[in-house]
């Protein structure tokens, strides 16, 4: 089942599964809306609103019998094709379907639980390398997607009040994601999330715009399992604090603080371990009923902490600014300073959802330690029949020294066929120019099934 011509036609298999997907999309927008009862053809996957449901969602929970036989039963399918074309390795075309299996509880007096199991095969395992975790032929090109079944999510949650004061927690292995997950996050856009053993607080102290958080993270459960191989990809245990406030000020501004003190180690040793301070301001202000100017900005810094071996401080800036039409579209222009210590060690995000920053190649998932510099452009539209589209243009230089990295471009097209089924198209071609780094080009398609 190894070989380019095979997979290349299992790619377009799943190609011509998603174009029929999108044509009949476009055939049933005016019947999107419509109850499930109306057909599967006239509207396909359009489950009744309150699926997975044990009892009317509605309805308070009476008693625990109740409670515990009368909550929601969920569902998340992804199948994905992606193919890697990269210097020095062999062509990679990997299949995989992603599946997570779920139940919540009703609350009962702001108490409910939750499970979720998450599950990823691949059709061949031969068709690509997971060298992390001792997976597939070690001369293809990497796709971070090991087999695997594991529990995803297992946790007790309240929520509720205390006079005028909300009250949250969660206890127990959960997603994370902090903000738009660039320190801390669940490295979604893989198949296999990362996931925390945490005791997760938050409050508005009463406070009108106002969110207070506090988690203390006692293991990561990250994207290559327990079934990862090499030392610094295994679990880490941690003793970590996470500290975050925010403070919505008005529609066009607001502040966030944060303090992630994170006491990170695995097999790999502590030198993840760091410490990082910062802020963040951002918002989005009406020119008129066309135009709106959206910017957002932070400054971060970071050190060496607990048992780490290094001895480093190095500084992260990011700058965003978009200007939106509406019924057009947007674009945008971005810098994000990576920095480095004298290029000894730079700025890390060892929590973060890396793929979304510094393009989809994912050539910078760890930051060199000459740091990275990274101007980018970008633009989005909505084309016909309803699809997202976004494409982006990076320029890569090193923080220190006068280094060239390469340039990427990306582009995205997604579209939502209703709400609970969705596909998706994305590229990525990144050059490495004089950088060392090797060329490569990443291509995915993706089907979203979940209730």
């Amino acid at each position: 089942m190894v070989g380019s011509k095979w997979t290349w036609t299992k790619g377009l298999a799943i190609a011509g599964t998603i174009a029929g997907s999108l044509l009949m999309g476009s055939q049933v927008k005016a019947q999107e809306e419509a109850p499930a009862s109306d057909g599967f053809w006239l509207n396909p996957f359009n489950l009744p609103e309150n699926f997975g449901w044990m009892s009317d969602p509605k309805t308070p929970a009476e008693g625990i019998a109740d409670a515990l036989f009368g909550g929601k039963f969920s569902m998340n399918n992804r199948l994905r094709w992606e193919h890697v074309s990269q210097t020095g390795r062999d062509e990679t075309s990997a299949i995989t379907n992603r599946t997570r299996f779920g139940y919540a509880t009703k609350p009962l007096n702001g108490v409910s639980a939750f499970v979720e199991l998450e599950n990823n095969t691949p059709f061949d395992r031969s068709d690509y390398s997971v060298p992390q975790a001792s997976q597939g032929a070690s001369t293809k090109a990497v796709v971070a997607d090991p087999e695997e079944v594991e529990l995803n999510q297992a946790y007790i949650k309240y929520a509720g009040k205390l006079d005028d004061i909300s009250l949250n927690a969660i206890i127990g292995r959960q997603r994370i994601i902090i903000d738009d997950a660039r320190f801390i996050g669940n490295v979604g856009w893989r198949q296999m999330e990362q996931t925390y053993d945490a005791a997760n607080f938050s409050s508005d102290l009463g406070i009108k715009g106002f969110d207070l958080q506090y988690i203390y993270i006692w293991k990561v459960n990250r994207i290559f399992t327990e079934e990862a191989t090499v030392a610094g990809a295994t679990p880490f245990d941690s003793s970590s604090h996470v500290i975050h406030a925010s403070y919505q000020f008005c529609k066009e501004f607001k502040l966030i603080g944060f303090a992630y003190l994170l006491d990170l180690e695995n097999d790999g040793g502590n030198n993840n371990s760091s410490q990082t301070y910062g802020v963040t301001g951002l918002g989005n202000i009406k020119l008129d009923d066309t135009w709106t100017f959206g910017y957002k900005l932070t400054y971060a810094h970071q050190s060496d902490y607990a048992d780490s071996t290094l001895d480093y401080e190095a500084d992260f800036f990011a700058i965003d600014v978009k200007l939106s039409v509406k019924d057009l579209g947007f674009g945008g222009v971005g810098f994000q300073l990576l920095g480095s210590d004298g290029g000894a060690a730079a700025f890390q995000f060892p929590l973060g959802t890396n793929h979304a920053y510094q393009g989809w190649a994912d050539v910078f998932l760890s930051t060199p330690a000459s740091g990275v510099e990274d101007f980018y452009i970008y633009a989005g539209t909505k084309l016909p029949f309803g699809i997202n589209a976004k494409v982006f243009y990076h320029d890569y230089s090193a923080n220190k020294g006068s280094g060239d990295l390469g340039t990427e471009f990306d582009f995205v097209l997604a579209k939502k066929i209703n709400k609970n089924w969705s596909v998706l198209a994305k590229f990525a071609d990144y050059n490495g120019e004089d950088s060392g780094n090797a060329d490569r080009t990443k291509f995915w398609l993706e089907t979203t099934f979940t209730f």
